[in-house]
């Protein structure tokens, strides 16, 4: 569903909107990018949050179509794998930063994020994973090196 809102605050942690008939507050999770305070735009809703008040919305107009189409190819690998977890796959690492680890399956291709068992690794090493976690909704794929899984008893 779509609604006219007012662009009410832009801050390091989020752009925030009131829908102009003032019936909720919300933040403005994908498409934010250059969006200034005042501004006058249409925003769907995509989430709530009735247990914490979060309301999400985003900005079509804001939102890269590539980024988009990205985000769609990796909820649908998401999707494939999450009745997988606890499998083993071989993989390249594929981006290092000070934050994460990202790694590409061989031969599927799906990429992920290493949570457990970075170190030592650079750009190009092959490593054994283990997909712990694939979260079709957000499109989150998260593998551990195999040697830091204890095995099942």
């Amino acid at each position: 569903q779509t609604f006219d809102a007012q662009v009410t605050g832009v801050t390091d942690h989020g752009t925030y909107v009131r829908l102009l008939d003032g019936s909720a507050e919300g933040r403005v999770v994908r498409g934010y990018k250059g969006l200034t305070v005042g501004m006058k735009i249409p925003v769907k809703l995509i989430n709530t949050d009735s247990v914490h008040g979060f309301i999400d919305f985003e900005y079509s107009a804001g939102i890269d179509v590539a980024k988009e189409e990205r985000l769609q190819r990796k909820k649908a690998a998401a999707l494939a794998l999450r009745d997988r977890v606890g499998d083993k796959f071989r993989a390249v690492v594929s981006g290092i930063s000070k934050k994460a680890t990202w790694i590409r399956t061989v031969p599927e291709g799906v990429e992920g994020r290493l949570v457990r068992g970075r170190s030592g690794l650079r750009v190009g090493s092959e490593v054994s994973v283990v997909l712990l976690a694939a979260d079709p909704d957000r499109g989150f794929i998260d593998f551990a090196r195999e040697d830091t899984v204890l095995p099942a008893v």
